[in-house]
Order: structure tokens, then sequence, then C-alpha cells
């Protein structure tokens, strides 16, 4: 093994495989890793990227439906890290964002940008009262052939993650019982806030205790995704995708 650690060789060949827009063969999981070692992988993975100059902007949340967690074996959510140089604000409606990669996917979901520390016992009534939430698409792709398969390698691959897209304030609160659209090309997928723990504060206070106990707790300013509202849809090279929240709010980009 080049650095003689199994998880920051495998950061090193996920991240080289993102930058590619590829994949690599599952077979290069290290033998034996479990989700806490993912984990360990990821956080290498994360420092190797500050470490280039990236900065930390936040995290995600993922497989947080139950259909999604009883395919990845798991019980709960997971998690991911964001940086500011995946994350853009289109200034017209339409602008295109440059991402690739094989198999690219976009997901339509409510961000939270944190306007105060939120830390182990939050609440959804707190992340309410001092998060504000937005419209976003998510653009994800596996850098695993054939799909991550479980969670231990999707959480070694940062939960997928490849780009994020913010959309404009969505003005409510309470956002149970949210319905949401996403069509790219001629494909069109609905769900709503059922499938993000049945409210996406209440995501936001899972990943409060959840980040908390890896050693990340949710500070000020950072931007929290909480999860695919819709099944994802493919999203090629020059495709238009469009979110919509409920009446609520309206995103529309294109792929570069």
């Amino acid at each position: 093994m080049k650095n003689g650690d199994p998880c920051r060789d495998l950061a090193e060949r996920l991240l080289g495989a993102r930058r590619a827009g590829t994949t690599i063969p599952r077979e290069g999981l290290p033998p034996g890793l479990d989700l806490a070692g993912a984990y360990r992988c990821q956080r290498a993975m994360r420092e190797i990227a500050l470490a280039a100059g990236a900065r930390h902007a936040g995290w995600k949340i993922g497989v947080t439906s139950a259909a999604a967690r009883r395919a990845m074996g798991v019980a709960h959510p997971v998690t991911g890290f964001l940086t500011a140089d995946l994350i853009s604000e289109p200034t017209a409606e339409g602008d295109a964002v440059p991402v690739f990669a094989s198999g690219l996917l976009a997901e339509a979901e409510v961000a939270y940008e944190l306007g105060a520390d939120l830390p182990p016992g939050t609440t959804p009534d707190l992340v309410r009262a001092s998060a504000r939430p937005r419209l976003a698409v998510e653009f994800v792709a596996s850098r695993w052939e054939g799909g991550a398969g479980t969670a231990t390698p999707l959480v070694a691959d940062n939960v997928s993650h490849v780009a994020v897209v913010l959309g404009p304030v969505v003005r409510a609160t309470d956002l149970t019982g949210l319905r949401a659209t996403l069509s790219c090309a001629d494909r069109t997928s609905a769900g709503g806030s059922d499938q993000v723990l049945g409210d996406p504060a209440a995501a936001v206070a899972w990943a409060a205790a959840h980040l908390a106990a890896l050693g990340h707790p949710l500070r000020r300013g950072d931007l929290i995704m909480t999860g695919t509202l819709c099944p994802p849809l493919p999203a090629p090279p020059g495709g238009t995708v469009t979110a919509t929240l409920d009446g609520l709010a309206h995103l529309k980009v294109t792929t570069g």
C-alpha cells in the first residue's frame, strides 16, 4: 500500500476517481471494513481535500427514506461532508453547472443554512428557529463500479457526493407534509418530506447528534443537505434539471 494506511489509500483513489469522473472496483475496499471504518476512510478523504485547499462548507445526509435504509442494510441515515468548491448558486434560471461524472444523478433537497451551533439533543423546532431552508439540487454519482450496493462503500465514498446547486429560500418554517417534484429531460419523479425522516428539520436534528459523535458538531454557517425528497433521476450532460417544492420554491439548472 502506498501510504501504509488502507483508509488513506482508498480515500486518495476515490478522490482521484471523482476528479476524473470515473469508477473503481469494489474489490478495492480494505478487507473487513465495517461502517465505522468507512467513516474513517471518509474522514481521510476530507482531510486530503482540506489540505489541498478546499474549504469546509457543511454536511450531507443520505439514506433518509425507509426503503433506502433497507436497501443499504442500515437502521439509520448516513452522513458525508461538503466543501465550498463544489457548491454553486446560479445567477439566472437555467444556468449551466460544470459537473461531470459517470452515472450522474440529480436529487431535489432542502438545504438548511445554520444560523447557530446545534448541539446533540437538538430538536426539529430548534432547527426551524435557528436555520434557513433553501431548495437545492444535489448531483451524486457512485465512484464504485456497479454502485455502492451497501452502506459501507457508500459512506467511504462520501455518500456519492459530486456537487450542490443552491436555489431560493423556502418561505415556510414547518416543512412536514411537503411535496416535491423533480424533472430531467423527459422524466419526472415525485416525493416529499416523508422521504426525509418525515421532516427535513428532523433530519438535521438527527445529524446534530450523529456528527457530534463522530467529532464534527454542527456549527453556525454550516450548510446541511437533508436528503433526497424524490427518487433521483439521471442527469446527462446538457440536460435541464428542475426541482419544485409545493409551490414554495423552484430551481432550474443545466448540467455543463
